[in-house]
């Protein structure tokens, strides 16, 4: 693990904070496949396209009611961004212990957010529109 200096005062009381590479949470379907087998782990399927605020709260929700977190991030019919971008963003949150890329839905329980992301998605067009409306 590194450690640099903070760059902020007063944000560390030891003047280092410690960098982790959320990256190494993006796994193979195979290994994902194995961990899913493992007591009180949960499998979600979502977009994340984009990853929002909406996407954390739920995905914490998940997290409490088991010990661990698979996330699969699936394609969406009009990707923002590319799947492996999306997965990095995912892996960077607290609740998710491990993500695939556009795997085939695996494991039990499976909890099926694209559903709910195309509504996000469609929700934050619509505020996005609004606001240009408002600003113009």
């Amino acid at each position: 693990m590194r450690l640099w200096p903070c760059s902020k005062p007063g944000a560390d009381p030891y003047g280092y904070t410690e960098k982790l590479d959320t990256r190494t949470k993006i796994i193979d379907i195979d290994a994902a496949r194995d961990r899913a087998n493992q007591p009180r782990t949960a499998v979600v399927i979502g977009f994340f396209n984009p990853l929002l605020a909406e996407h954390a709260v739920r995905l914490r929700q998940l997290r409490d009611e088991c010990d661990h977190l698979i996330a699969i991030v699936d394609d969406p019919p009009i990707p923002l961004m590319d799947a492996a971008e999306r997965a990095q963003l995912v892996a960077a949150l607290d609740a998710v212990d491990w993500v695939v890329i556009a795997a085939k839905p695996f494991g039990n329980p499976i909890f099926d957010e694209r559903p709910a992301d195309e509504e996000r998605y469609r929700n934050l067009v619509a505020r996005v529109q609004e606001r240009s409306r408002i600003a113009v």
